[in-house]
């Protein structure tokens, strides 16, 4: 019995690593199990509980009290173990129930009565200890077996016009591949917010007047249905890895000219930062001149700022590429103004000097920001950061897992409480899956996974987006990079996306004139990026967010025509019966206790009190109950039935006789003797 407890009590707490418990567990064995142990475990208590009634009777038989003479043929028997409690129980309480004079005879004595109260309440629960197992069963996820498969990561690269086809194209500008041609993420509505991976590092001390996420990558998860990415639990293989570092400082502008008010543009010159790693090993430019756009009161806009080809603003460099390397592995990065517009009455002077630009406006600068003040009749102020991103990908082997089932987020629309007003989405969900709230949670509690970090995010070269190639879902303004060949050329220059949440055609009817090379983010996107710097994410945070649901959409919007194969390793949680409590076991492990502390002290007392009595021997028996005292009862009794023989030895006026199991030296043995009338007990 001790093995059957032990195997329950792995079943409760083992760990789930363990291989057996798997195969238990998730082939949904648990349940049968239970019930197998449960059933020995029963049968052993049952045989348990034989020998301690028999232990029972024996010290009832063998003790001065004995027991009434109208039992003698009923209890004496059980001595040899061939009994239950149930049935000496019955022979004990029956009589008390029955005759107000054997109850004052005290049938038997309280310390046997209680041991066999006790024993006859264990053997009876312990009846249920299946029923208490199983009600600790609840419904709960734990990590399936290991699965192999072939998961699609990416497309297949061939050069055109080489001859065979081959993955190798460091010396060819255009490629072919199963490329799906798709516009500019930019205005379009994700589909989803899928789980992602995510691996950072926190950033080192930044300069003051600046912004950084720090190492950000975030890893893509080949699975084509929700529920799949929900319930995945590790994942090991090829997978692409998104880098989501933004770096946003104060820009150093020059030649700056806006128009006052609102809804129109600015123009300047912007220089690249020094310390800035470069994209490309030459033609990288020293500055860069732009024209962006902005909106109404309170709206943002982001502007794409680039350099006549073959120039090249520096950006970030990306955590793919190995400066050692030379070429092969550059990439093009991305570096975006962030404008916003506010009403003159909403801004407060910040902490800094005040650097005169014009006679009619001067310019502050405070953390990544600047502040170009109008003195005019439109009371407007115009805010820039510069923001640079590598925004690049590539091919690699990663270690995913998380630790919990998960759920992704959703976007909800929430009506005005404004009179004819439009509503606006809630994002709250999607900002926490981002960590773009004030909460700092862990990556479980946003409902992402961990990407493991791996000794070098440098990927081979059969891995890596071939030279010349823009990562396909790096988003272009302009729409470029969505034909079937991709794109081999840096984002183009002086693209705005307005984030006013309203439809294009709306925002150009504010413009005084037709602007071009513009575009309306989409509501759940201009209301994703808003929303995180109103809940005081910082600019880079609230780019590095944007850049990675736009990098999401791009991802499973070409999922369907990736080529590329490889063999991966998963484990998914599934819904199973398992312990969620320890309620029943307790109970059962309890009373079990119990039941083990009466058998001992059954056989102390048994070994100690008895000297007639041989468990097992049932002629023994027999021949112990054949006295002449009892003789008589036993040669009138052989046609009649024990209520018979009861109701005679009552008409006899013998109901207070007792009878215990003593020595006769006449007799030469131990035989059941009457011991005469004992009406007090």
């Amino acid at each position: 019995m001790t093995a059957i407890i032990a195997f329950i009590s792995f079943l409760w707490f083992d760990d789930v690593s363990n291989s057996i418990w798997e195969l238990i567990v998730i082939n949904e064995w648990l349940t049968r199990s239970i019930s197998i142990s449960t059933l020995l475990l029963r049968t052993a208590v049952d045989m348990q509980a034989s020998i301690g009634a028999a232990m029972i009777a024996a010290l009832m038989m063998e003790s001065s009290h004995g027991i009434p003479l109208s039992e003698v043929a009923v209890i004496a028997p059980m001595k040899s173990g061939a009994a239950s409690p149930w049935a000496l129980c019955k022979s004990v309480l029956f009589p008390l129930i029955g005759f107000r004079s054997v109850m004052r005879a005290s049938v038997i004595s309280s310390q046997y009565f209680v041991l066999l109260f006790v024993l006859l309440t264990t053997t009876s629960l312990l009846q249920f200890s299946s029923t208490a197992l199983l009600s600790d069963l609840h419904l709960g996820p734990l990590p399936d077996l290991e699965v192999s498969r072939s998961a699609l990561n990416g497309f297949k690269y061939t050069c055109l016009g080489q001859q065979p086809a081959s993955a190798d194209c460091a010396t060819f500008e255009k490629l072919s591949y199963n490329v799906i041609p798709r516009g500019s993420i930019w205005s379009t509505n994700p589909p989803f917010y899928p789980v992602f991976a995510e691996y950072s590092e926190p950033p080192q001390q930044s300069p003051a007047g600046s912004s950084d996420t720090g190492v950000l990558l975030r890893s893509m998860l080949p699975l084509t249905d929700s529920r799949s990415r929900q319930t995945l639990r590790n994942y090991t293989g090829k997978a692409i890895v998104l880098d989501s570092r933004v770096y946003c400082q104060a820009p150093t502008v020059s030649n700056l000219s806006w128009s006052e008010g609102y809804y129109s543009n600015g123009t300047g010159t912007i220089s690249a930062n020094p310390t800035i790693s470069k994209v490309m090993t030459n033609n990288w430019a020293d500055e860069a001149n732009f024209m962006c756009y902005y909106g109404g009161a309170d709206q943002y806009s982001i502007c794409q700022i680039g350099c006549p080809s073959p120039k090249y603003l520096p950006t970030l460099l990306s955590q793919f590429s190995n400066e050692t390397v030379g070429e092969d592995l550059t990439r093009y990065g991305a570096v975006f103004l962030v404008l916003r517009t506010t009403d003159l009455t909403q801004w407060k002077a910040p902490h800094s000097p005040e650097i005169p630009i014009t006679n009619a406006s001067s310019l502050f600068v405070h953390d990544e920001w600047i502040d170009l003040i109008s003195p005019s009749v439109y009371e407007s102020i115009l805010s820039m950061s510069v923001c640079y991103a590598p925004w690049d990908a590539a091919r690699l082997d990663v270690s995913i897992y998380g630790a919990i089932n998960r759920s992704e987020p959703t976007i909800r629309w929430e009506p005005s409480n404004q009179e004819n007003a439009a509503g606006s989405f809630n994002t709250t969900e999607i900002a926490s899956q981002l960590g773009l709230d004030s909460t700092n949670q862990s990556l479980e509690a946003r409902g992402i996974m961990t990407l493991e970090k791996s000794t070098s995010f440098i990927p081979t070269k059969d891995d890596v987006v071939p030279f010349l190639q823009r990562p396909f879902f790096q988003g272009d303004m302009s729409g470029k990079g969505g034909g079937v060949n991709g794109a081999t050329v840096p984002l183009d220059a002086n693209w705005t996306t307005l984030f006013s949440g309203i439809p294009l055609i709306n925002v150009l009817n504010n413009f005084t004139y037709t602007p071009s090379n513009i575009l309306a983010a989409d509501p759940s996107i201009s209301s994703l990026f808003t929303g995180a710097l109103s809940r005081n994410a910082s600019v880079a945070h609230a780019l590095s967010g944007l850049i990675t649901v736009l990098s999401l959409s791009a991802y499973y919007g070409q999922q369907h025509a990736f080529d590329y194969a490889s063999e991966v390793n998963e484990t998914y949680f599934k819904e199973v019966l398992l312990p969620q409590s320890s309620g029943g076991f307790t109970a059962m492990t309890s009373v079990l206790v119990g039941h083990y502390v009466l058998i001992a002290v059954l056989t102390v007392l048994y070994i100690k009190q008895t000297h007639y009595s041989l468990l097992g021997s049932a002629w023994a028996s027999i021949s112990q109950t054949i006295g002449r005292d009892v003789y008589e009862l036993l040669e009138s009794s052989s046609l009649k039935t024990d209520a018979e023989v009861v109701e005679s030895i009552r008409d006899y006026g013998k109901t207070v006789l007792r009878a215990r199991l003593m020595a006769v030296e006449d007799e030469g043995g131990a035989r059941i003797v009457c011991t005469g009338a004992d009406a007090s007990g």
